[in-house]
């Protein structure tokens, strides 16, 4: 488990918008750059019930959300999100 990791699966009972603030937060001290689809695979991960994702699943879950995230962003972050 990465510290990332750890540190979003703490924040499961806390509302959506506190951690909307701390993922934010935290991914600023990790220095990794904030942008639209960090921020929302991060959602996708480490909101609701711990899970394992694969790139494809998250990628799966985007395409239903209409939302306009590459599959190699995806892979791209999943690693990023990794190594932090």
């Amino acid at each position: 488990m990465t510290k990332l990791h750890n540190f979003f699966t703490r924040l499961l009972p806390l509302n959506i918008l506190k951690v909307s603030k701390l993922i934010k937060q935290k991914l600023n001290q990790a220095g990794l750059r904030l942008t639209s689809q960090r921020l929302k695979i991060a959602e996708i991960l480490f909101l609701g019930s711990p899970k394992h994702f694969t790139a494809e699943h998250v990628y799966k879950i985007i395409k239903k959300q209409n939302l306009n995230i590459s599959l190699a962003t995806i892979y791209n972050t999943l690693r990023d999100f990794s190594r932090k």
